[in-house]
């Protein structure tokens, strides 16, 4: 008998934001469906994955770029989750919302997965994503903020 170890979520939105208190929350960031969220649980590696996309600029002012992303949260990080579910929309949506006492880890895909090669025959998916604390949509202008612990202009800031 094989087990499905993953198991990918219908996902229609994923907002991001911080716990005011027990009744509120500050939503940061919002990726819609245009971001391509996926949320997928992984039980063999006993976390859930959160999958977007961000538009990110390029050097040329016009250029922008779609980068992947993966959000990792492991079962340990998971101290509350609640479920809302909405009869009075269309589709009759479930929400999640998963309360957090640690920061997530952040991973970019790289966007030439031939780079990620180091010895012929040895390749995992792994390979292709790199961790991140911050996510922005210029990181140009990043470049010219001197280092502090609040940065401006961020998408979502982990660190």
């Amino acid at each position: 008998m094989l087990l499905n170890i993953t198991q990918e979520l219908n996902t229609t939105q994923v907002d991001i934001g911080v716990l005011l208190n027990e009744s509120t929350v500050h939503f940061m960031q919002s990726f819609p469906t245009t971001s391509h969220p996926r949320f997928v649980v992984n039980v063999k590696l006993k976390c859930l994955f959160l999958y977007f996309k961000v538009a990110i600029r390029g050097s040329d002012k016009s250029d922008l770029t779609q980068h992947d992303y993966r959000v990792k949260i492991t079962f340990l990080q998971l101290s509350d989750v609640f479920e809302k579910f909405d009869e009075a929309s269309k589709q009759k949506q479930t929400s999640l919302f998963i309360i957090l006492d640690s920061a997530v880890i952040c991973h970019r895909k790289v966007g030439n997965v031939q780079i990620t090669f180091t010895e012929p025959r040895s390749w995992r998916e792994e390979d292709a994503w790199y961790r991140q604390t911050s996510v922005t949509h210029n990181p140009t202008f990043v470049n010219n903020i001197t280092t502090n612990l609040k940065k401006s202009g961020q998408v979502i800031d982990l660190g």
